[in-house]
């Protein structure tokens, strides 16, 4: 049964509807708890200014030079460069590096690299190809992510990886640990081949 709507004469002669004190009262809750859940304007502004690239590259050549290393080439389809939060999102990569005398000693593609502008660390995604013509072998992955300090290589333990070394020797395993300055490369789990050089 719907409620009684009353209707009371106003003071300038019209009619006005008026509502009970317990509707009127959730009214004004229900407006109070709407007004406390929506973001205020600058705190809606500083969410999306994290989502945004500070600075967006097409088509661009990047390259990083870290104290006492040779410089990492990049060459990337785009770079996104999050200033606020260190990050940098590239597309369609392609990477190298050289030692003193120009030569090639690393070199590799994949599709995305997510890295934090600070520390260098990175993680690999989709693609993932890496010679490591230093020690004479290839690392094919999905997932792989890079901690620069270590020199360190990984991939998640449930992700399969593909190591050739010496050309045709192959070997396939989760979970591998690839330390390249020292060339020691583990497996959690080996599939097919040994490792042995």
């Amino acid at each position: 049964m719907p409620r009684p709507i009353e209707i009371a004469q106003s003071q300038k002669g019209g009619y006005t509807r008026t509502m009970k004190k317990s509707t009127l009262f959730g009214m004004i809750i229900a407006l109070a708890l709407l007004a406390a859940c929506s973001l205020s304007p600058e705190v809606e502004l500083a969410s999306r200014s994290l989502e945004l690239a500070d600075l967006t590259l097409i088509n661009a050549h990047y390259v990083l030079k870290d104290k006492g290393q040779t410089p990492l080439f990049i060459e990337a389809g785009q770079i996104e460069i999050y200033e606020k939060s260190h990050k940098a999102h590239l597309a369609k990569v392609a990477f190298s590096r050289s030692d003193e005398e120009g030569s090639v000693t690393l070199m590799g593609v994949a599709d995305r690299v997510e890295a934090n502008t600070e520390s260098w660390d990175a993680n690999l995604s989709g693609n993932i190809v890496v010679h490591d013509l230093a020690n004479n072998l290839t690392i094919h992955a999905q997932t792989l992510t890079w901690l620069h300090d270590e020199e360190l290589l990984f991939s998640p333990p449930e992700d399969l990886v593909l190591l050739i070394y010496e050309d045709d020797k192959r070997v396939e395993g989760y979970g591998l640990e690839a330390h390249l300055a020292e060339a020691i490369f583990t497996f959690d789990r080996l599939i097919r081949g040994e490792i042995g050089q």
